[in-house]
């Protein structure tokens, strides 16, 4: 009985934390900016298509690595002529 508690309390012990890649979830990321609208306003805008990943490794989180993915033509600032010329060659190039 007493060899099946001890296997049960090792079964239970946590496992040593193991470097990880991690998928951004697109549901759950956002990538926002915000900018100064001529001294007025601060206005916001983001990319909606994104796509990445994310390599931690609990030991070393300075070594940690984030490789995003954004498509620069699912730009949002909610102001379509502002989108359409952000899209264009003296900017996104999209």
């Amino acid at each position: 009985m007493k060899t099946l508690i001890a296997a049960a309390l090792i079964a239970a012990l946590p496992l040593a934390a193991q470097a990880q890649t991690y998928a951004l979830d697109a549901g759950h990321t956002e990538v926002r900016f915000f900018y100064d609208h001529a001294g007025v306003s601060e206005q916001s805008g983001e990319w909606g298509k994104i796509d990445g990943t994310v390599d931690f490794d609990p030991e070393k989180p300075e070594a940690t690595v984030i490789n995003v993915t954004i498509d620069a033509a699912s730009i949002d600032t909610g102001v379509e002529a502002l989108d359409t010329h952000l899209k264009k060659d003296d900017f996104f190039e999209v």
